[in-house]
């Protein structure tokens, strides 16, 4: 009988009868992702096809999936997945079953158990899927649970540092956790480290403060105690506004300041609420809904009502008088259906002196003076609050936090989102509506509300309806992005749809105004982002609309243009800008690869793919090979497909196949990709320890690389590598001696690391001083621009040196090493570097562990040459020595008997 296990905690992949198996096929692995975030409940293959085609299906949808499923079920084993009438259910176990057990009945060692599970974010690459965001953040949110129950464990048993160590790791995570912030004062406290409590206390604080929170009376009670002294007492937070405290606060002294205030957000953030927290005296405000009012022209009439002034010409001045006679703050509600005739209304208040008006507005008024407060959604920690208050205010079952939190999700935290959330869980439970809020928001519905509050979809809809045309048509559009963009992807999108790019800034400007559009800033500058509720309504109506076709050939276009200049930006001087620009388009680059494999245009899709060699190669992501893996099976390839398809082979450690491939581009391609092929297979033959044929592969290489500076420069460095370690160092310098001379333009940070790489590897022997300042350079140039391959390789060198300066050094270094290697899945270097950490482990007495290590490799790694395992030899004898015969023997028996995440968990644990 197979036995499988389904790995979610990290990257998705699989161990079948104790090896693990990579999923390489993208879609393969969102398929049994979903399966497996299921918990073993059966998925409708509806379900399924939404999330694979989240645009529509093919016509192939139906023949696609079935290949898909019969794919895993084959890589998987008999019985790991089980077809229940039209859906399917994984019925093999997964790493995170069992995590929703309450904690709090787990023993201390059951607890640190189940955290050595996770080997990275959730799903991996996949975590941002929509349709595996609420069981990324339910598994994440898992973790921080068992931290924060083993760090109370610990503290209660006082080992105190051991809590601190499992809290800091937590807020590493979660910074604005307030009860976790107060564990670590409180753990502080205990150690008599109250300097440190006190510094905690003002990170707390600082972070509270990012996201619009203030310190809580718990906070500043256990900071009281750190510091000894009565700092007084702490208001108490409005009971009808949750995570508003800094809002608040502004709107009260903008209202002592200016004349004219406008509180501006999307629809449903919550914006009558702030004015109405402000708690202003009855006499002494007076409210007008101007949403109610049906016909602009009568707004003048509606504000006179409401002071209770006759509404006859003239208006203005009527309205003027009766402020003059008693004055009041008039509060103008939902001002966007009418901002002209309230610009008018303003024009006729500037007689007042003084005067003061809040109005509330999904787009700035834009009068004089004009003082704007922008709301935007609630954190995660406010909008679970204001659910669970909902709830139990609505008698209704509370929803636990892990759910709380995934629906305020669904509803981007907005507070209408968490009303209409609490009322439709009259009808269902969490969990039930958890699941169907996959699909739609359209079941978030109440009545007793006016029409534009009824539904979220009203809500969205309203605002769209304000825009105009060209504001709405460039919306649809925009909704095309797989996440957030820059205003020039936005630019070449519209221009690609026929639009003048003259025209864009404005437009983008008035949905920014209209609160449809929100910025950030981030490594790569400004982006552009939707909120998921107006993407989703947008998305549905361009495809009403009959131009979702064109629109999904346009975003293919420019996600053509954009791989094409992530190509060339990648292998020049600014580097680093344009990794940054493919980590952040990553996801949207792979629904364009999407978008063209479902509508035939396979030579886009392949241009995209193929564009992103580098970046894979650099960056370690096997997933672009993946993509390449899934084109070949549609359309026939000139050989830069199965290039791509190599490399992601080779990283996840399929050597055979990768040599298959990286053989046939050779024969059918240009000298470009025939270089990328030949230096594809030089690293397998090298990691093979056929050191001969590395060395032609990627001679040729560099042959073929031509004018391509960046290309020749890696050929260089793999020559110069694979001789060394041949023991050939005629060749190897004369390798050395070319990357030295190669012209600054091809002195990429990249191509700069990798020079001083082999500057360190090959005098590290003879001059180890001097192989330490360059591998320090090099490591230095890698983390410049995020160069995760090189800086890895450099770790391991560094990490060796330190083998005989100082062993306990080395040991902590190579930790670090399998680390880096543990976040992704390039297991040749990570075997590497596991040997040489026994090495290392060795000289520090710690002999067991390092006779796992060995034993672990010698059954699963490729074996080790040259000077390598001249060194390994030794180590072997010294093992065989100080353990004796039958303890080494059933040392190496048991890692032989461990896989690689068993082995790596070991290293890291230190046990």
């Amino acid at each position: 009988m197979t036995a499988t296990l389904v790995e979610v905690l990290g990257p998705v992949r699989a161990r079948v009868d104790g090896t693990t198996v990579e999923v390489t096929s993208p879609t393969q692995r969102l398929v049994l992702a979903i399966l497996a975030a299921a918990g073993h409940r059966a998925v409708s293959r509806d379900r399924l096809t939404d999330a694979v085609w989240p645009e529509g299906p093919p016509p192939s949808a139906g023949n696609s999936l079935n290949s898909h499923l019969s794919r895993l079920r084959r890589l998987l084993g008999d019985g790991a997945i089980e077809r229940v009438g039209t859906a399917y259910r994984l019925t093999a176990a997964t790493d995170a079953d069992g995590l929703d057990a309450d904690p709090a009945l787990a023993s201390t060692g059951e607890l640190g158990s189940a955290l050595r599970r996770w080997r990275g974010r959730p799903f991996g690459e996949l975590a941002d899927h929509p349709a595996l965001l609420g069981a990324e953040r339910e598994l994440t949110d898992a973790r921080q649970a068992l931290r924060r129950h083993l760090a109370g464990r610990l503290d209660a048993a006082g080992d105190h540092e051991a809590a601190c160590r499992e809290l800091r790791a937590l807020l590493g995570d979660e910074p604005t956790d307030e009860a976790a912030w107060i564990a670590l004062m409180g753990s502080l406290i205990a150690l008599d480290r109250r300097a440190e409590a006190l510094r905690a206390a003002q990170d707390a604080r600082r972070q509270l403060v990012s996201v619009g929170l203030g310190p809580g009376p718990a906070l500043v009670t256990v900071e009281r105690e750190a510091l000894r002294v009565d700092l007084g007492t702490t208001p108490s937070v409005d009971d009808d506004l949750v995570g508003r405290d800094d809002e608040l606060r502004a709107l009260r002294r903008a209202l002592a300041r200016h004349r004219w205030i406008t509180v501006i957000g999307p629809g449903g953030v919550g914006k009558s609420r702030l004015v109405r927290a402000l708690g202003l005296a009855p006499g002494s405000v007076v409210s007008c809904d101007l949403a109610t009012v049906a016909d602009g022209a009568d707004v003048d009439v509606a504000v006179a009502r409401a002071l209770g002034v006759r509404p006859v010409p003239p208006i203005a001045d009527r309205i003027v008088e009766a402020l003059r006679e008693q004055p009041r703050v008039l509060v103008l509600d939902g001002c966007e259906h009418h901002l002209d005739e309230v610009r008018r209304v303003a024009m006729s208040l500037r007689r007042l002196d003084p005067g003061r008006v809040i109005a509330t507005s999904r787009s700035p008024i834009t009068v004089e003076a004009e003082r704007l407060i922008e709301l935007g959604p609630l954190t995660e920690a406010a909008a679970v609050e204001l659910l669970h208050r909902r709830v139990t205010e609505a008698d209704e079952p509370v929803a636990d936090d892990d759910v709380a939190a995934a629906l305020c999700r669904r509803v981007d935290h907005l507070p209408l989102g968490i009303e209409l959330v609490a009322s439709s869980l009259r009808l269902l439970d969490a969990g039930q509506l958890l699941e169907r809020l996959d699909d739609t928001i359209d079941l978030l519905w109440s009545g007793g509300r006016p029409e534009r509050h009824r539904s979220l979809r009203a809500t969205v809809e309203s605002s769209i309806e304000l825009l105009a045309e060209a504001e709405r048509e460039a919306l649809l559009h925009l909704s095309l992005f797989a996440g957030p963009f820059t205003v020039d992807r936005s630019e070449a999108l519209l221009v690609e749809l026929g639009w003048s790019g003259d025209a864009v800034p404005a437009v983008l400007a008035g949905l920014r105004d209209a609160s449809l559009l929100h910025a950030a800033d981030g490594p790569t500058g400004r982006r552009l982002a939707l909120l998921d509720t107006v993407r989703a309504v947008a998305a549905d109506h361009l495809l009403d609309s009959g131009r979702s076709s064109a629109g999904r050939t346009a975003h293919v276009a420019v996600a053509v243009a954009r791989a094409h200049a992530i190509a060339s930006g990648i292998v020049d001087v600014d580097e680093g800008r344009w990794a940054a620009i493919a980590d952040a388009e990553l996801a949207d680059l792979r629904l364009a690869v999407e978008r063209a494999a479902d509508e035939g245009d396979h030579p886009a899709a392949a241009t995209i793919v193929t564009s992103l060699f580098q970046y894979a190669y650099d960056r370690i992501h096997p997933e672009i090979g993946g993509w390449a893996d899934e084109l070949l099976t549609l359309a026939d390839d000139g050989g830069e497909l199965r290039v791509s398809a190599a490399l992601g082979a080779f990283q996840v450690g399929q050597l055979d196949r990768a040599m298959t491939l990286a053989g046939a581009a050779v024969d059918s391609a240009d000298d470009e990709t025939a270089a990328r092929a030949r230096i594809v297979a030089s690293n397998v033959e090298i990691v093979r320890g056929h050191l001969d044929d590395a060395i032609d592969h990627a001679e040729q290489a560099a042959a073929s690389a031509g004018a391509l500076p960046y290309l020749y420069g890696l050929s260089q460095l793999l020559i110069a590598v694979a001789a060394h370690y041949a023991d050939d160092p005629a060749r190897a310098d004369e390798a050395r001696r070319r990357l030295r001379d190669l012209p600054i333009a091809a002195m990429t940070p990249t191509v700069e690391a990798y020079r001083h790489y082999v500057e360190a590897e090959l005098d590290a022997a003879s001059d180890p001083v001097g192989a330490r300042r360059h591998v320090d350079a090099a490591l230095a140039a890698a983390r410049s621009v995020g160069s995760t391959l090189v800086e890895g390789v450099a770790l391991v060198t560094s990490a060796s040196l330190a083998v005989t300066e100082d062993p306990r050094a080395a040991r902590a270094a190579f930790r670090r090493t399998i680390g880096h290697w543990s976040d992704r899945p390039e297991h040749n270097r990570q075997w590497t570097t596991l040997r040489n950490h026994a090495v290392a482990l060795t000289g520090c007495g710690e002999l067991r562990t390092a006779a796992r290590i060995l034993g672990a490799a010698d059954a699963h790694a490729p074996p080790a040459y040259g000077t390598e395992a001249h060194r390994l030899a030794g180590v072997r004898s010294d093992l065989l020595a100080g353990l004796g015969a039958d303890l080494d023997a059933e040392l190496r028996a048991s890692g032989a008997a461990s896989t690689l995440d068993e082995i790596v968990e070991l290293c890291l644990s230190g046990d």
